[in-house]
């Protein structure tokens, strides 16, 4: 590290000759080192056309920084990924979305290995299994199977599991619930009051 008056100088021949700049920037004279930020994506650069290291998601081709294709977070060329965004995995040199091979799946390996699962679904081994297909009527689990929401009909009770609305001592004839107590719609021939369900005709004659 030289003793220079000019600012990012790593190497000089006097306190105003700067022979070499930090990374980041170049030497512009030799009283003058200027960011290479002004070039897209570069993060090391030898003038100020000619970029010689590129940021995450730039490729470098003669001396300028482009963006790699779609969905790829490090690539060689315009077609050529070697890294792909989350969501994604790379099948040659391109990325694919795993959920378009990989039902359910939010992040993924490869085509035949699935990381994690979005919403509503539950990774067994390395696939994604509905959750109602290991926990009846849930429509919403946790990563360690835990149901955190019910598909229509269900209330989710203390015991993290789906109960259907009318199986519920004070629900009966409710076809919508929130809670074991809490009803939001009737069966047809009742209606809805104080969030229980009552018979019409228990109020009008005939109905």
């Amino acid at each position: 590290m030289c003793q220079s008056a000019v600012t990012y100088c790593t190497l000089c021949t006097s306190n105003t000759a700067c022979t070499q700049c930090q990374d980041g920037y170049y030497l512009a004279s030799a009283t003058s080192c200027l960011s290479c930020n002004t070039l897209t994506g570069c993060l090391n650069c030898a003038a100020s056309n000619n970029c010689t290291l590129c940021a995450s998601g730039y490729y470098l081709s003669s001396g300028t920084c482009y963006v790699c294709p779609s969905n790829c977070s490090a690539c060689t060329s315009s077609t050529s990924c070697t890294a792909c965004n989350p969501q994604f995995y790379l099948s040659s040199t391109t990325c694919l979305a795993c959920e378009d091979t990989l039902i359910g799946c939010h992040s993924c390996s490869s085509n035949a290995v699935c990381l994690s699962c979005g919403g509503g679904y539950l990774l067994a081994g390395s696939t994604c299994s509905p959750c109602s297909s290991t926990l009846p009527a849930c429509s919403l689990c946790s990563a360690a199977g835990v149901c955190q929401s019910c598909q229509q009909g269900y209330y989710l009770d203390s015991g993290s599991t789906c109960k259907l609305c009318s199986s519920s001592a004070t629900l009966s004839n409710c076809l919508l619930c929130n809670s074991s107590s809490v009803c939001q719609y009737c069966q047809t021939g009742y209606y809805l009051a104080s969030n229980l369900c009552n018979l019409c005709s228990s109020v009008l004659s005939n109905c």
